[in-house]
C-alpha cells in the first residue's frame, strides 16, 4: 500500500512539472490591463492614461510583427512618430507627477492609489521600453518578456 501511494506520488509530481513546463514554454505575453479606476491626482491619472496608451500602440505594433504582417515604411514612420509623441508627453508631465505625489495637498488614500496605479504604468513602460529597444537594435523579439 505505501509503495502504491509512493508510485502514485512520483507519477502525480512528474505530471504537474510536466504540465508545467509546457505551460511556461507556450505561454504567451500577456496584455497588461490599465488600472480600472483612477486616483483623482489629475496628473497621476495622465501620466498612467498617456503610459497606457503608449503601451497599446507598441503592443499592437508588436503583435503584428509577430503574426508576420507586413508594414510598409510609411506606416511603421506613423506608428514610430506616434510612439515619440507619448513618449514626451510622458517626459513633460512626470515633474508634475513628482510634485503632485511629494505634496501634501492629497490624502494618504489617494496617494496610495496613485501608487498602486504607477506601478501598473510602471510595467507597461518596462514593456515598451524593452520591446522598442529589441526593434531598434534588431535583437530577436523572444528576448523581450513581461517581468510581473
Amino acid at each position: 500500500m505505501y509503495l502504491l501511494s509512493k508510485k502514485i506520488g512520483f507519477s502525480t509530481a512528474f505530471l504537474f512539472i510536466v504540465s508545467f513546463a509546457f505551460n511556461v514554454a507556450n505561454a504567451q505575453v500577456k496584455r497588461i490591463k490599465p488600472p480600472k479606476k483612477n486616483c483623482k491626482i489629475e496628473s497621476v491619472d495622465g501620466f498612467v492614461n498617456y503610459s497606457f496608451e503608449l503601451y497599446n500602440k507598441v503592443f499592437v505594433y508588436d503583435s503584428l510583427v509577430k503574426a508576420n504582417v507586413e508594414l510598409t515604411g510609411e506606416q511603421e514612420d506613423l506608428v514610430f512618430a506616434s510612439i515619440q509623441r507619448d513618449a514626451d508627453s510622458l517626459y513633460q508631465i512626470f515633474p508634475t507627477v513628482l510634485d503632485d505625489m511629494t505634496s501634501s495637498r492629497s490624502s494618504i488614500l489617494k496617494k496610495a492609489k496613485a501608487t498602486i496605479n504607477l506601478n501598473k504604468a510602471k510595467k507597461a513602460i518596462k514593456f515598451t521600453g524593452k520591446t522598442i529597444k529589441s526593434y531598434m537594435t534588431g535583437e530577436e523579439e523572444e528576448t523581450v518578456e513581461e517581468d510581473n
